[in-house]
């Protein structure tokens, strides 16, 4: 039986034969940019998106609020905040009001003894320094006995400087200014006034005291005893109508009814006893109470 013939296909090696290419045939451009037929789209898709645009017209969207909206949250914070503004400003004036009536009610109900003075003290006579009274008196806040004869000799130290308005402090004495006729030479006289002497007595404890008489009624300590319980160290004050703006003066007890002060223009600080420093209302603050 004779062979089947070959054809050339069977004559080609199978090494050589022709194979698949791994490339994807291109695609034609018209066919490449030719639209993609619209779906139509299916029932449920539809239903879905008309529920959406119901909820969207009834509550809006939810992610963002509307101008009417916003401007409600607007309007409501700006009412909180003028609320809060009110309420401070409320708080702010009557406790504004409440200092100024304080300090204008009549709080010292003692009058003042006073004599008008005949002679000074003579210098052999004012103590260097100061001893406790009789009676041991309690620690009352920072206060001591001990710290307050230390308050009483730090302002008996300068005995005999002269008086200058507006001068003194806690580091010790400066010039002073001239505000009327009797103080006209204090801007070149380098001494204390009352308050300044105040000052550089309680630096050692305290040098944030305002430089007048007043002020320091409060700031000196809270605790006021009477003239029958005073203790070295104990702050007097003078006031013209017995109330806290109509303080005038302040001197430091030194004991045995004393006290040391610096007066006035043209004077020294001196050593006198209460009922010769000045007529008025009288009232007593314990430092560092």
């Amino acid at each position: 039986m004779a062979a089947p013939a070959r054809t050339p296909h069977d004559a080609v090696e199978p090494d050589e034969r022709p194979r698949p290419s791994p490339f994807p045939r291109p695609v034609p451009a018209e066919v490449a940019t030719r639209p993609l037929p619209k779906r139509e789209p299916l029932p449920s898709e539809i239903l879905r998106s008309k529920r959406a645009a119901h909820a969207a017209a009834l509550h809006g969207d939810a992610d963002q609020p509307s101008e009417v909206a916003v401007a409600l949250i607007v309007s409501v914070v700006l009412a909180l905040l003028a609320g809060v503004v009110a309420v401070l400003t409320v708080i702010h004036a009557s406790h504004a009001s409440a200092g100024a009536a304080s300090n204008n009610q009549v709080i010292f109900n003692d009058q003042a003894p006073y004599v008008q003075p005949t002679a000074t003290v003579p210098a052999a006579a004012v103590p260097t320094s100061v001893q406790a009274g009789a009676t041991t008196v309690a620690k009352m806040g920072n206060w001591t006995q001990q710290r307050g004869i230390t308050i009483a000799e730090r302002a008996l130290h300068w005995y005999n400087w002269p008086y200058s308005f507006g001068a003194g402090g806690p580091d010790g004495p400066s010039y002073g200014v001239a505000v009327d006729f009797d103080s006209r030479n204090d801007g070149h006289i380098r001494g204390f006034d009352c308050s300044g002497l105040v000052m550089y007595a309680l630096a050692p404890w305290t040098r944030g005291l305002t430089h007048y008489a007043a002020s320091q009624y409060s700031e000196v300590g809270h605790f006021h005893p009477s003239l029958s319980s005073l203790e070295p160290g104990d702050m007097l004050f003078w006031s013209k109508d017995g109330t806290i703006n109509g303080i005038g003066h302040v001197a430091i007890y030194i004991g045995g009814g004393r006290v040391v002060q610096a007066p006035e223009s043209g004077a020294y600080i001196d050593v006198v006893p209460i009922d010769q420093v000045e007529p008025g209302r009288i009232g007593v603050t314990r430092p560092l109470t």
